[in-house]
């Protein structure tokens, strides 16, 4: 599912159409967080599972089929996390303290929104790796060791990489719209990575 962008959209709509509803009932904080953790997890399964059979050839065709903007897709979904945040940060400072099993659930919004940006940002480095130049060959970008054709599992490597170090390891970058994604992608994640440690020490305040 990391080539399928108008499934993607369906599901932030359904995840905002969630939140819409579940406002009326449990209040707009915990509604945000459910529909955001039920997007992220809706997402992830259907992502994952779809690696193995994602192959290089694969990756190739999706991108000539792509037409949907990565970019509004990314920005959605940083704007969708950083909204699960905000509800997350005002429910651990509220004035009532919440149930232990409610705060479990609204601290899944870190790790599910964490996995979520870098899932989808190795999606677009697939796009911007595969998608077709002038000559009708892809235009590539990254340098990946070895000589087999990138599969799916590479491109969530590299993501992943830079989500976890703000950095690349042995995948070097070779393209201009490569860099541009990656630096952007690095700022992101730079500043999740602040959040996780924010997090941490307010629920540390919080708990005495």
């Amino acid at each position: 599912m990391l080539d399928s962008r108008r499934f993607l959209f369906a599901l932030i709509a359904a995840a905002y159409a969630l939140g819409f509803v579940l406002a009326g009932w449990l209040g707009w904080q915990r509604a945000i967080i459910l529909a955001a953790n039920g997007f992220f997890l809706s997402y992830l399964a259907l992502a994952v599972p779809s690696l193995r059979r994602l192959s290089g050839q694969r990756l190739r065709q999706a991108a000539v089929r792509s037409d949907v903007p990565v970019y509004v897709l990314f920005l959605i979904v940083v704007s969708t996390v950083t909204t699960a945040l905000a509800a997350l940060f005002m429910t651990i400072n509220a004035d009532h303290r919440p149930s232990l099993a409610w705060l479990i659930v609204a601290l899944l919004s870190i790790p599910l929104g964490w996995a979520t940006i870098h899932m989808l940002a190795a999606s677009h480095y697939t796009h911007l790796y595969w998608r077709p130049g002038a000559d009708k060959q892809p235009r590539r970008g990254l340098q990946f060791p070895g000589d087999d054709e990138p599969a799916a599992i590479d491109f969530v490597y590299f993501s992943f990489v830079i989500g976890m170090a703000a950095q690349t390891s042995d995948v070097a970058i070779s393209g201009r719209a490569l860099r541009r994604f990656a630096l952007m992608h690095s700022i992101v994640a730079y500043f999740f990575n602040a959040v996780l440690v924010a997090a941490a020490v307010n629920v540390a305040v919080a708990a005495n």
